[in-house]
């Protein structure tokens, strides 16, 4: 009976899920030209929303799933596309594989960002954006923060930090069949106030930021792999076939979060390196597999270091044309 009512667990969460991640994006409305290739720039950079199935292979507890829900409303704030601001509500969660599956401490992660387009053709062919981020996170409990043995109280201690990124995205805008075909890599600074208590010894307040993601279409690949040209003389409906996408995350946590205070370099980096395959049927859906390595990202859990391999279900949070 607990096997049978387990397996409709997973089946009716991950029908949920899916179906959140399917329509987490909240599109913008049609607008001009310049306006709507920002709507595609901003949209391409942004977090995604997926579900793991599992916990995968590595060290963390036994999960049904984990599950990060990312959308966000995006706001056009010039008519020549040069600035534009999205407000986010990302929230994480976990449900533990034991009695009664509980969902602990999830994780509340709401930011406000302003985007400003400072590309010139004159100089690059692609597009500059800078950002500023204003965001929370926090994990919705109000229990002490320590155990009575010093450790961190996980099950219901209270997590609360705000932050400030700034950067930059340079996005390589190479339009093939007028289809686009980006890439981008992100690099930014954050620094975190205003925390609760344990965080100033051992969370990281200042950090480097490094993102870039790749987008490979099977089909121009094969091409390549031939040796013929894959893109003049193509039909638009070329491009729109399954597609590979490659994202790679790394961060350096910049002062000492080692409980020696000497310098731990396993415990300053961050990185993880994500495959997804988009099915040429799925319009939201990439299939996708990631290695983790570092700080527990999951609020209040942030002085265990994971190293996890995992594999799930991920929305795009760009349209594919």
């Amino acid at each position: 009976m607990k096997s049978l009512f387990k397996s409709w667990l997973i089946a009716f969460g991950f029908t949920g899920i899916v179906f959140m991640l399917t329509n987490s994006k909240v599109l913008a409305q049609e607008s001009p030209s310049p306006q709507k290739l920002m709507s595609e720039y901003i949209g391409m950079a942004h977090s995604p929303s997926y579900i793991t199935f599992k916990q995968g292979i590595g060290n963390l507890n036994p999960l049904l799933f984990e599950a990060v829900i990312a959308p966000y409303y995006l706001v056009n704030l010039s008519h020549d596309g040069k600035w534009a601001m999205d407000i986010s509500f990302k929230g994480v969660i976990r449900m533990r594989d034991e009695r009664s599956y509980p969902i602990t401490t999830p994780s509340y992660m709401p930011s406000l960002t302003v985007y400003r387009n400072l590309g010139n053709p004159d100089v690059y062919k692609g597009e500059l954006l800078s950002y500023l981020t204003l965001g929370h996170h926090s994990n919705g409990q109000s229990g002490p923060v320590y155990n009575s043995d010093g450790t961190y109280n996980t099950e219901n201690g209270n997590f609360a930090t705000n932050f400030v990124k700034a950067g930059w995205i340079l996005i390589d805008d190479q339009s093939r069949g007028n289809q686009l075909v980006p890439e981008y890599f992100k690099f930014g600074f954050e620094t975190h106030l205003l925390n609760s208590k344990g965080l100033v010894d051992d969370y990281g307040l200042f950090r480097l930021n490094f993102d870039s993601e790749l987008k490979n279409y099977l089909g121009a690949v094969k091409s390549l792999i031939s040796g013929n040209d894959y893109h003049e003389n193509k039909p638009d409906n070329y491009f729109n076939q399954s597609q590979l996408r490659y994202h790679m995350h790394f961060t350096w946590i910049i002062d000492n979060r080692s409980p020696e205070k000497r310098y731990d370099l396993s415990k300053q980096f961050d990185f993880s390196f994500r495959m997804a395959y988009h099915p040429k049927l799925l319009n939201d859906i990439s299939l996708f597999a990631e290695y983790y390595y570092g700080q527990d990202y999951y609020n209040i859990y942030f002085n265990h270091e994971i190293s996890v391999f995992r594999i799930g279900l991920m929305a795009s949070n760009f349209r594919i044309r």
